[in-house]
């Protein structure tokens, strides 16, 4: 009984330290995406880091180690795919089975998908650019492509549907 107390409550303080990380780590990669395409507030991007890593250091000391890799992989995923699971789960009370029919037909799914597709091939651009990886550059580029005409299909889908 008192391993599973213990259990509950190193749950609960990993929930809270990951919560107490992911605004600071949201905020300073969105503000660090914004300064690469020429916007954002550079002025703060020390003070974004400093907090950041702040709050790894207090995940660290609350819970005994730094959080898995995966876990930060979770807290800065953008993506805005579901699956259709995941759709029923999310909106169980207003997503109705005719929704997710119609979804399916009109290619909302698949837009959704290659958008996400494209900010991932953009990113990668970015990213290569921003180190002097050709290679990595050219490769981003063909997914670039590749996720546009992805794109571009289901917008055909949907124009007809």
């Amino acid at each position: 009984m008192k391993a599973i107390s213990s259990s509950s409550d190193q749950d609960r303080t990993e929930y809270l330290a990951r919560q107490n990380l992911e605004w600071p780590l949201s905020e300073a990669a969105a503000n660090m995406l914004r300064v690469v395409r020429g916007a954002g507030r550079p002025y703060q991007i020390a003070s974004h880091m400093t907090r950041v890593l702040n709050s790894f250091t207090a995940y660290r000391d609350a819970v005994g180690h730094y959080p898995a890799s995966y876990k930060i992989a979770e807290l800065l995923n953008f993506s805005q795919t579901r699956s259709i699971e995941a759709w029923r789960a999310t909106f169980p009370e207003t997503v109705s089975e005719e929704d997710i029919k119609r979804w399916l037909r009109d290619g909302t799914f698949r837009r959704e998908a290659a958008i996400d597709d494209v900010i991932r091939a953009c990113l990668q651009i970015c990213a290569s650019r921003l180190v002097g990886q050709k290679t990595q550059e050219s490769s981003a580029e063909n997914a670039l492509f590749h996720a546009l005409r992805k794109l571009e299909a289901a917008q055909e889908i949907w124009r007809k549907s």
